[in-house]
């Protein structure tokens, strides 16, 4: 057999360009976030229009696996196994992955961009856009593991529901949060905030429609909506000055840009994935702190001492959390000690573009080498 058609050249093929790629799309990222222009349009982006995640929006990952999951189940009973096998090999992968980012997510974000950080959470996830991949991969196991033969019964009529539960859980809580507090609020039409908040989304050139809100249920700014249509920042009713409002609307924006409400569907589907494993549930956290905490990084880029404390003090004095899917601005408990640490012992660290290529490499190396036999 010719080297090139070997598993072996396979893998190292797809890990040298989901490498090269990923370095790519974070590098393009971290320069259309400084003020680049835009070299290659998203498919449907308004012309001019910067995105700024990473490789692909994260909401693909469940719309691509949920269209694969019903395309094998409508193709027949028969195709328990095939189902089982691939979500099996996917567990496995995230589980491990978020494992060990756990252990070592001290040591990284000590030396890394909190941008990095926030990356490294979705990266096994990249895996399994073309659902076709990771099963070429999975031809040069070291391990394979013998499952009985009502296994994939056992997985459709157990694990299965529960994810779906899980997840669908998940979506309604997010659901019955937008409509409450969409509920009571009220949207600014004139006054200063809307001028400072369109200017902001100009600068960056964030051109899908943003509402900007009132709520006086709410404790801190935020935004959510998972569709266009939907998309709104909202503000707690009480006076802000206008450094604090462009504090604000930086932040809220480069979540905008970066995709970050998508970031957290994807992790609530891997969580969703793994519901049965606690680490998964804290790495989960742990991600949409980091996600926090790169915006953080961006905001204060360039920022002297009293711009950091008053940063500070406006996290303080907006200090709490909201559930669903939503980007809020500031946090509570230990998430907080940890992101004042950071705004005001401002350290240098390394951007974390061959750290993230790394890694993309090592996970498709390591992806499929135990696999579950059926």
């Amino acid at each position: 057999m010719s080297i090139f058609a070997s598993p072996l050249f396979f893998r190292l093929f797809v890990g040298l360009f989901l490498s090269a790629l990923v370095a790519w799309s974070y590098r393009r990222s971290r320069r259309c976030e400084r003020g680049a222009p835009v070299s290659m349009a998203f498919l449907d982006a308004p012309a001019g229009h910067k995105y700024t995640y990473v490789y692909f929006d994260p909401l693909a990952l469940p719309i691509v696996l949920g269209i694969y999951l019903l395309l094998i189940l409508l193709m027949g009973l028969g195709n328990f196994g095939i189902v089982a096998g691939f979500f099996l090999g996917a567990i496995l992968t995230i589980s491990i992955y978020f494992g060990l980012l756990l252990l070592l997510l001290p040591l990284l974000r000590r030396f890394f961009s909190s941008h990095a950080c926030a990356v490294l959470w979705l990266l096994p996830t990249f895996l399994f856009y073309l659902p076709s991949v990771p099963d070429k991969l999975a031809w040069s196991a070291l391990l394979t593991l013998e499952l009985p033969a009502d296994f994939p019964r056992l997985f459709m009529c157990i694990y299965l529901p529960v994810a779906l539960a899980v997840f669908g859980w998940k979506l309604l809580e997010n659901h019955l949060f937008y409509k409450r507090t969409m509920a009571s609020a009220r949207e600014i039409r004139e006054g200063r905030e809307p001028e400072l908040f369109k200017a902001e989304l100009e600068r960056v050139s964030y051109l899908k429609p943003v509402k900007l809100c009132y709520c006086e249920a709410l404790s801190s700014p935020l935004s959510m909506g998972i569709y266009d249509q939907t998309r709104v920042t909202l503000l707690p009713h009480r006076d802000y000055t206008e450094q604090e409002l462009n504090f604000i609307f930086r932040h809220e924006v480069c979540h905008l840009q970066r995709c970050d409400i998508h970031t957290k569907v994807c992790l609530a589907f891997c969580l969703a994935f793994c519901w049965f494993d606690p680490l998964v549930w804290l790495a989960v956290r742990r991600a949409a702190e980091d996600l926090e905490l790169a915006c953080d990084e961006l905001v204060l880029e360039g920022l002297g001492r009293e711009e950091r404390q008053a940063y500070a003090r406006l996290l303080l004095m907006n200090s709490g959390k909201a559930p669903g899917f939503t980007s809020c601005l500031s946090a509570a408990g230990r998430t907080m000690r940890y992101r004042l640490k950071n705004v005001v012992e401002p350290r240098r660290r390394l951007p974390g573009i061959l750290l993230l290529a790394a890694v993309m490499f090592l996970c498709v190396m390591g992806y499929g080498l135990v696999i579950f036999s059926i």
